[in-house]
């Protein structure tokens, strides 16, 4: 953009204070003004007239042997057409290394920098009481802000390679931290680095980082780490522990963040390690591709403290113990689906917790295991979960482990919960429970214990989608002492209570046309039938769903070729709307739920009475149910009619 042009978009600064310009291609050293502009960002920070409350405006360039230093004032330097186009290079010379930019001097979070490119920046020395590091950016006892800035290609002596916070409060939006660092140097947080603050980052990625220590993209100690929609990304470790991020002594919380195949080579934790003090909660993240070469935790390695996983996915991390996860923290997760997570231990060691290695107090919830292994010949088993963990409500499914030590084992409790299709090559072919005890769950191979089943649970597309289909044995089925399904029915096993409104994979919404209506039941409503799924007879997929039924009432679907109208059906109450003959689905006489609820699925290839649907015709349904209102009677729902294809 023409730098005229430019100008006159740009704010008019607040009353009583100044905005100075500066461009490199103006004539040095320029007096600050538009016409005029300085040549340097340091000159103009430099110049007395420069003060608290100045905002100083940089044109695009690249600007050579800068050091970026706000000397206390709270100050706006911004680059004001973006950071692509604006560069600012480290101080070269003087005997010492350098960073781009410092704050030592008590500026607070009303300094701000951004808008700039912070390259090739090598730290600061270390001296009493002020450790070495900041590559690009170095904050020691002020609390700045940064917004809009890319910081590449910087080294560092000690602390964070790209930006190094100590007693700072400061925060980091809309920024790229990206190849800072060395594998060759013992820096900690090759990206960024915090000791002892309060770091909140913000819309930004951290990515591509790399150091021989620890902290490929992130580390922090002693301090507060707040993370929202954050990008760690391909960061690494040659030797050290956490090849995304190091936490020792943290409370940090990540929220809707990435973190993504990131190496820890020779160490543990290749998404995260954390120490035994820190405190970590993740809601909303997505972990894959992490790994190490040989140690705990694919993703997460956490010596003890405590963890939170809410709502959380997990897929394709690897390591040697918890493919996913090895903790001895404190642990809850829920909600949360791990997917293609792997514990090896390359042909030559133990390796155990295909997903999840848990060795504190742990609860798992309402989560998914899926293609989940312990693949290898010195496997102790686990393809999903190994540890004493109290595992409910949850769905694992499709894992590996060579030779049948269990998808869970090692001490697990687990209840209400499906366990299904886990294989073991080496070992008869089912692999379900281990060291593990289990009740009110499908355990295929079948297990001990009260309410347990083994029965093919009946998901709506095998391993894939794991949603109950109508008929399946899960429902229902859960211990009677456990929490009621928001729909008031026992407990249902697995992941996902049964929803009767589900539309899954092939499913085209809901179907048909409403052909009659109803007379009010006990409930105080007309019962209503509504069906989900294709019209399309090869796809062999429809739902029905009956609603405002009075509660635990029996009752069953039936149909016709025709329509009619007719009151009183039976001496009952309910209206008739199909004509004869009636075909009735006598074998899903079905009780309705507490709230009045029920549901069937069809099978469009195997009709009673030896009915066929074919394309193009209409067929019309019904639902005829026991009431009482207010003594025993009948009733109908309003009547539904389905053209197939």
């Amino acid at each position: 953009m023409h730098k005229l042009l430019v100008a006159c978009l740009l704010t008019s600064p607040a009353l009583g204070q100044t905005t100075w310009y500066v461009d490199d291609d103006g004539t040095a050293p320029g007096s600050g003004t538009l016409n005029d502009p300085y040549t340097s960002i340091a000159y103009a920070l430099d110049q007395p007239t420069t003060v608290d409350g100045d905002t100083v405006q940089v044109w695009a360039g690249d600007y050579p042997d800068e050091l970026i230093d706000f000397t206390g004032r709270q100050l706006l330097v911004t680059g004001i057409e973006g950071p692509e186009l604006t560069v600012i290079h480290a101080r070269q010379g003087g005997g010492q290394t350098w960073p781009v930019a410092r704050f030592v001097s008590g500026e607070t979070p009303s300094a701000v920098l951004s808008g700039f490119t912070i390259r090739g920046g090598s730290g600061m020395p270390g001296s009493a009481g002020n450790p070495p590091g900041g590559g690009g950016i170095y904050c020691n006892g002020a609390s700045p802000s940064f917004g809009n800035l890319i910081v590449e290609d910087n080294t560092s002596p000690g602390f964070g390679g790209g930006m190094f916070f100590t007693h700072s409060n400061s925060s980091i939006s809309s920024c790229e931290v990206r190849n800072n660092g060395s594998i060759t140097k013992d820096v900690a947080g090759a990206g960024i680095a915090a000791r002892f603050s309060n770091l909140t980052i913000l819309s930004s990625s951290v990515t591509g980082n790399s150091c021989d220590s620890v902290g490929g993209g992130i580390y922090a100690e002693g301090s507060t780490l707040g993370m929202n929609m954050v990008t760690v990304q391909n960061n690494q470790t040659a030797a050290g522990m956490g090849g995304g991020i190091f936490l020792t002594d943290v409370v940090a919380t990540a929220l809707t963040c990435s973190i993504l195949d990131n190496l820890a080579g020779d160490g543990a934790g290749g998404g995260i390690f954390a120490t035994a003090e820190t405190e970590l909660a993740l809601a909303g993240c997505i972990a894959n591709g992490n790994s190490n070469n040989r140690h705990a935790g694919g993703f997460l390695r956490q010596m003890g403290g405590t963890l939170s996983v809410t709502d959380s996915t997990f897929e394709s991390n690897a390591g040697q113990f918890g493919g996913a996860i090895s903790t001895d923290a404190t642990t809850v997760i829920a909600g949360s689906t791990f997917v293609n997570n792997s514990a090896k231990g390359l042909g030559m060691f133990a390796c155990y917790g295909g997903a999840l290695d848990l060795s504190g107090s742990a609860q798992v919830t309402r989560s998914v295991f899926r293609g989940n292994d312990a693949d290898d010949a010195f496997s102790f088993g686990g393809s999903a979960i190994y540890g004493p963990a109290v595992v409910e409500q949850c769905t694992i499914v499709d894992g590996l482990d060579p030779i049948g030590t269990g998808a869970v084992t090692n001490g697990a409790t687990v209840e209400n919960s499906i366990l299904w299709d886990n294989t073991a090559p080496g070992a008869g072919g089912i692999n379900s429970l281990g060291n593990a005890t289990a009740s009110y769950s499908i355990v295929e191979g079948g297990a001990p214990g009260v309410g347990n089943l083994d029965l093919a649970p009946r998901f709506w597309a095998a391993n894939s989608d794991l949603n109950l289909l109508p008929d399946s044995p899960a429902i229902d089925a859960g211990n009677p002492a456990s929490a009621a399904d928001a729909d008031g029915t026992v407990a249902d096993l697995g992941a996902f209570p049964f929803d009767a409104s589900y539309c899954g994979p092939g499913c085209d919404g809901t179907l048909g046309f409403t052909t009659c209506i109803a007379v009010p039941n006990s409930s105080g409503d007309q019962g209503r039938l509504s069906a989900i799924g294709s019209a399309d007879l090869s796809d062999n997929l429809v739902i029905f769903g009956m609603t405002s039924l009075p509660a635990s009432q029996f009752g069953f679907l039936f149909m016709g070729e025709t329509q009619t109208f007719s009151t009183g059906l039976g001496g009952g109450q309910g209206n008739l709307c199909i004509g004869s003959p009636q075909v009735r689905f006598s074998d899903q006489v079905q009780l309705s739920s507490p709230a009045g609820t029920a549901a069937a699925q069809i099978d469009l290839a195997d009709l009673p009475s030896g009915s066929v649907f074919q394309p193009g015709s209409t067929w019309y349904f019904q639902y005829w149910f026991r009431d009482r209102n207010p003594s025993a009677t009948s009733n109908t729902t309003r009547g539904l009619g389905i053209t197939w294809s």
